[in-house]
């Protein structure tokens, strides 16, 4: 062997070395470190605001008890409103879990008043709220693959709408690239060679993520056309699409079941606009629904029905009252008997590919978004 042919091979053992004692040491000396990474755990503080800052979810619920318009709403260790978890799910146990922003969240309800609680009391199973307030699609994704998963749901009931398809002043792709692996970035191939590495999981975490987990929580936004509008959605229609069959297929995956809920707002009550800036996403969701043979609990012909004046149902625009949780919760656990008898609500999905989706309202930021 040559003498460069041995100085190259000595210093490839000598890194290699390195290498392994790094792996191992940060294996065991940053343990906890790791798992933060993988999952940073919402931190308590007291007097802190209700959402604070997350770069993997751009903003999360703080643990503790808060007062909102004088409603009492418990969130535990998970970010997650409502009590303590027990995980794992003991055996015999049922859990259903929802997806969403602040209109399932419960803004200004009690927690045992939001739909998922109700049709988990007639059902008699477990109900867990994974819905966050201003929560789009690409959060929901993913706290659940962070640590919401870990309830071990029996059902999934996605909800995931209104701040997918508002236009807001930024767009959640852009600002979420610390958890998707800087996509679309020229950093991408670098950070999927090195992520496998614990040593370099553990540098990123303590240069990075546990800095921007003080950061100030980025304003929430929960109605149309909230902040200094850039003239696109949130979620652009197309990953909207990916991101609901995404999370069917996750559900899925785990055996098990799907159901989508189609909000409602105050202006659905009438029948004045044939079409709305929200219209584009309803016809994805149905459309995924379909693709997957999921039912969709249509909110809107309930409400109508009903016969109740918008101040019945809505607090706002666009917030159901408990009346309004009360009615989707009833719906809810009609819908999902079946399944709570042995049987299930899933039917055959087409299993149509996703098709191209052309969005009508996106603008170009020079005027305000075309009117519903």
């Amino acid at each position: 062997m040559r003498p460069l042919q041995k100085r190259l091979l000595f210093t490839a053992v000598v890194v290699g070395g390195i290498f392994a004692a790094l792996e191992v040491g940060a294996r065991v000396a940053f343990s906890a470190d790791l798992e933060a990474a993988e999952a940073p755990p919402p931190q308590p503080q007291d007097g802190a605001p209700t959402m604070k800052g997350n770069p993997y979810l751009l903003w999360e619920q703080a643990p503790g008890v808060r007062y909102e318009h004088g409603i009492k709403a418990n969130i535990n260790s998970m970010g997650l409103r409502g009590e303590e978890p027990v995980i794992p799910k003991p055996d015999g146990v049922r859990r259903i879990l929802v997806t969403g922003d602040s209109s399932v969240y419960g803004f200004r309800v009690e927690d045992d008043e939001t739909y998922v609680n109700v049709a988990a009391d007639q059902l008699g199973v477990e109900g867990w709220n994974a819905a966050i307030p201003g929560y789009s699609s690409y959060q929901s994704l993913n706290l659940l693959e962070m640590r919401a998963w870990a309830l071990e749901p029996d059902v999934l009931i996605i909800s995931n709408i209104w701040s997918d398809n508002n236009f807001d002043s930024f767009v959640d792709k852009e600002l979420l690239s610390a958890y998707s692996s800087f996509e679309g970035t020229r950093g991408a191939t670098l950070n999927n060679l090195l992520s496998p590495l614990a040593f370099y999981r553990v540098l990123r975490y303590r240069l990075t993520i546990a800095k921007g987990q003080q950061a100030e929580a980025r304003k929430v936004g929960w109605q149309l056309g909230s902040g200094a509008q850039v003239g696109v959605r949130r979620v652009e229609i197309n990953d909207y699409a990916r991101n609901l069959d995404r999370l069917a297929e996750m559900a899925l995956s785990d055996g098990a079941e799907v159901v989508f809920v189609m909000l409602a707002n105050r202006e659905d009550l009438s029948d004045r606009f044939a079409s709305t800036a929200w219209t584009p996403y309803r016809d994805v969701m149905e459309d995924i629904a379909e693709r997957h043979g999921a039912p969709v609990i249509e909110v809107r012909p309930m409400f109508r029905e009903s016969g109740l004046a918008g101040d019945d149902l809505f607090i706002d625009e666009m917030h159901p009252t408990a009346v309004g949780h009360k009615m989707i919760g009833d719906a809810l656990a009609e819908t999902l008997k079946p399944w709570a008898e042995g049987g299930t609500v899933m039917s055959e999905g087409t299993g149509a590919p996703i098709e191209h989706y052309v969005d009508p309202f996106v603008f170009d930021g020079q005027r305000g978004p075309p009117g519903p």
